[in-house]
């Protein structure tokens, strides 16, 4: 997907959308996601990684961003924001405890899109996939093979200490996540925009 967005293969990106959700029939009480004390919410526990798409799609960091919350028990139970960047491009984040389970994101350009319905936890651990989508009904499934995104973490963290070469760009891309996120609770509490705290991390 990455050099598909460097080959600009979809145009001049204009919108990211991503959504993560899944529905209690019934909520637990004592479950950790419910529990203000314990960081429970929708945000913290879906929520950044839809801001972490949307941020990695568009390789840069918000202006401004917008967001409404539903509250049970004192933890936000659904969250919508958007968030606006230079350059007339736009992200929208959907989490919730309260809609089926969803998990996908669409990168939308100018010729074309990229979709995928899987980007938290592949559906089958054997491979993952995403779609191109252009003009005319014209779509293209990609594929990638044998991608159990846990392996991959820890594949890249033994990686890192065993050669002692530092990735800092992982600690960057975390706080700026959470930078943003921290907007996104903001704005949903007092009802404003809110522009994120941009952190000047290159010390790291």
């Amino acid at each position: 997907m990455r050099r598909l967005l460097d080959d600009r293969a979809l145009g001049h990106l204009r919108r990211v959308t991503a959504a993560f959700t899944f529905n209690w029939a019934s909520v637990p009480d004592q479950n950790i996601r419910v529990k203000p004390e314990l960081g429970g919410g929708s945000l913290g526990d879906l929520g950044y990684y839809c801001v972490r798409a949307v941020l990695w799609a568009f390789q840069d960091f918000p202006n401004n961003v917008y967001a409404t919350e539903r509250r049970y028990n004192g933890v936000d139970f659904n969250v919508s924001a958007m968030m606006w960047f230079k350059g007339d491009r736009m992200g929208a984040v959907d989490c919730g405890f309260d809609t089926g389970l969803r998990k996908w994101f669409e990168i939308a350009g100018t010729d074309a899109s990229i979709v995928c319905d899987d980007f938290t936890v592949p559906w089958k651990e054997e491979s993952a996939r995403f779609w191109v989508h252009a003009g005319e009904g014209k779509d293209t499934e990609h594929r990638v093979e044998a991608c159990v995104q846990e392996a991959r973490m820890v594949e890249r963290f033994s990686r890192i200490v065993q050669t002692g070469v530092l990735e800092p760009q992982w600690v960057v891309d975390a706080v700026r996540t959470m930078r943003v996120c921290d907007s996104i609770r903001e704005s949903a509490a007092t009802g404003e925009a809110v522009k994120p705290a941009f952190d000047d991390l290159s010390r790291l």
